[in-house]
């Protein structure tokens, strides 16, 4: 049974930033459910870089971003509005899931 958990948005800047400390190279799958565009699925087993969040003050957006020495990939997520954590029994992270104000949504799966 998982454990689903919200994430205050005034804690972003901080839960980015020791999430990507505690998972950076870690091998992610990251769905992209647009309303616009149709859902896909850019990325397949390939290594977390870093989650970096902009607060409403400087942007207001969330950046995914892929590779291990240099980005290789970016997903940015404007105006985020929910972001949910899922853990396993043990308490490990195994996704995230960010919506977004125009109802589109992204889901981080660590592997």
């Amino acid at each position: 049974m998982s454990i689903n958990k919200q994430i205050p948005a005034e804690q972003w800047v901080e839960y980015f930033d020791t999430f990507t400390n505690g998972n950076k190279g870690r091998l992610i799958d990251l769905e992209v459910l647009d309303r616009e565009l149709g859902d896909e699925t850019p990325v397949k087993e390939q290594p977390l870089m870093s989650l970096i969040y902009d607060p409403v003050d400087k942007g207001n957006d969330l950046t995914i971003e892929i590779g291990r020495t240099q980005v290789a990939y970016a997903h940015t997520i404007d105006a985020p509005n929910e972001v949910w954590q899922e853990q396993d029994d043990n308490g490990k992270v195994v996704a995230l899931g960010i919506k977004a104000d125009e109802g589109n949504q992204a889901i981080v799966r660590l592997l």
